[in-house]
């Protein structure tokens, strides 16, 4: 019985782990740093396509945690509770994942599957897509 307790405990501690950061209007800033690498997912509660995209941004972060991109880190983004995150990166359609390195913003293309995430970043098909730039990049006020 006490086994089974420590173990319960022990995968939610590692859940809590790969849990995705909810970055909001005030705490963006002071999270993404200019040197860090983030896969963003904006999303909204009502969104039927972001409910079943959840599971598959999930599980592409836990496979990114559990490979040599430990430093990828992995944010979501409520689009209704943060409308000022949501127009800095010029969002039009949910979901919408971008990938973010060094300040610079890329969008993926599509995304359908764990692997197509995944991919992006290990396959590093991000050097593929040009960064917005110019006064769409979300950076360029800052």
């Amino acid at each position: 019985m006490r086994t089974t307790g420590v173990i319960v405990l022990l995968f939610g501690l590692i859940a809590l782990c790969w849990a995705a950061v909810e970055l909001t209007d005030d705490n963006f800033s002071k999270v993404v740093g200019k040197q860090d690498e983030w896969l963003v997912d904006f999303y909204a509660d009502w969104c039927g396509y972001c409910q079943r995209f959840e599971s598959t941004f999930d599980e592409a972060e836990r496979q990114l945690q559990l490979s040599n991109y430990k430093h990828v880190q992995v944010g979501k983004v409520n689009v209704d509770t943060n409308p000022g995150l949501a127009a800095r990166f010029f969002i039009s359609r949910l979901p919408t994942v971008v990938h973010i390195k060094d300040h610079q913003v890329r969008s993926l293309p599509s995304i359908k599957t764990v692997s197509d995430v995944v991919g992006f970043i290990t396959l590093e098909l991000w050097r593929q897509i040009d960064p917005k730039s110019g006064i769409v990049s979300p950076f360029s006020l800052l």
